[in-house]
């Protein structure tokens, strides 16, 4: 069976057809013999990231951005798919960073799980079509740029102001004010200068009368000194009298105050019944009742009363002279032997 030439060209059309396909999307990076699932990312800025950049999984590559497409709705987005192996689930929870790849600019995604919990492996996985979170991580010299950006801005304001500060110092000196100011202050150094000169000179002038001063300080100190120590002492003294007082006090507390003030109104109540009856003891006598009224009145009474007292003051000092006269005199002998007795017995045991 004889091939016609039309087949023969429609089969190696055919054929080209397909390598092409196959080997543009090996080129591109992409698994045509595997299953992929498709994903969709919306980003503010997507920082030079194109279609045909990798998609890593903790530095594995599991999949390629697929297209970058401008979202035309107002709200300034862009919208990024990308196909990953069918054979990696993806949770809702993942977030699609887009990082750089290397220094020479290229830019890739990143899948961050780090906050994929293990519930979200089987109750909430992304389905294929589904849109997941996604973020922009400057690179490290975008970090710097962003950084140096206000310093830049204020080393420039801070040159204007030195441009403007050398303005003013070029107009002083075109003015003359600084050699101005150069004569003012050699004036005021001469004299500085004239009033150094002018006290060293009455400091030595007024040594002596310095050191006179210097020595009634040094004795009114040592005056203020023994003084101190005397306030000291006075102090002390008070101190004590008033720590003294403050025992009394409290010893005072401690007694029976109601006892002593009881005792106090008894004595008080026996004064007043005593001076009562004193008053009505003189009432008598002054109404002339009983025997005192009569010894206070009787004239004759009273003489035989100092004349009996003057009989017995004779008796009693002749009975001092002559006591024989009224005592036996073997009584009185008996005890005259007796202190003699004693008196002998006391030199000998001396």
């Amino acid at each position: 069976m004889k091939i016609s030439n039309e087949i023969k060209v429609a089969v190696l059309v055919i054929v080209a057809a397909l390598l092409l396909y196959y080997g543009y999307n090996f080129i591109k990076g992409s698994n045509v013999f595997s299953s992929e699932n498709t994903y969709y990312i919306k980003y503010d800025n997507v920082n030079g990231l194109i279609p045909g950049n990798q998609v890593m999984l903790n530095g594995l590559k599991v999949g390629m951005v697929q297209d970058c497409e401008f979202i035309q709705d107002g709200s300034n987005q862009i919208l990024v798919s990308i196909n990953v192996n069918g054979d990696i689930k993806i949770p809702k929870a993942v977030v699609a960073k887009i990082e750089a790849a290397d220094l020479l600019g290229d830019m890739e995604i990143n899948l961050d799980y780090s906050q994929v919990t293990a519930s979200d492996f089987q109750n909430n996985l992304a389905q294929s079509g589904e849109e997941l979170n996604g973020t922009l991580v400057l690179s490290m010299m975008e970090s710097m740029s962003s950084e140096v950006a206000p310093i830049t801005d204020k080393v420039n304001s801070l040159m204007g102001s030195a441009d403007s500060l050398v303005q003013v110092l070029n107009q002083i000196i075109a003015g003359g004010q600084i050699e101005n100011i150069l004569q003012t202050t050699d004036q005021m150094t001469k004299v500085l200068h004239k009033t150094s000169t002018s006290v060293n000179n009455l400091m030595a002038s007024q040594s002596k009368s310095l050191k006179g001063i210097i020595g009634n300080t040094e004795r009114l100190t040592q005056s203020l000194t023994t003084s101190t120590q005397q306030l000291d002492g006075i102090l002390q003294n008070a101190t004590t009298f008033s720590s003294d007082l403050t025992d009394f006090s409290g010893e005072l507390k401690k007694s029976d105050i109601g006892g002593m003030s009881s005792k106090l109104e008894a004595t008080i109540d026996n004064a007043n019944q005593s001076l009562s009856n004193l008053n009505a003891t003189l009432a008598q006598v002054n109404n002339g009742d009983g025997t005192v009224t009569q010894l206070l009145k009787d004239r004759k009474l009273y003489d035989n009363m100092e004349k009996t007292l003057y009989d017995l003051d004779q008796l009693f000092l002749d009975l001092k002279e002559n006591p024989k006269r009224y005592v036996s005199f073997s009584l009185i002998e008996r005890k005259d032997k007796s202190k003699k007795k004693d008196k002998k017995e006391k030199k000998e045991k001396n």
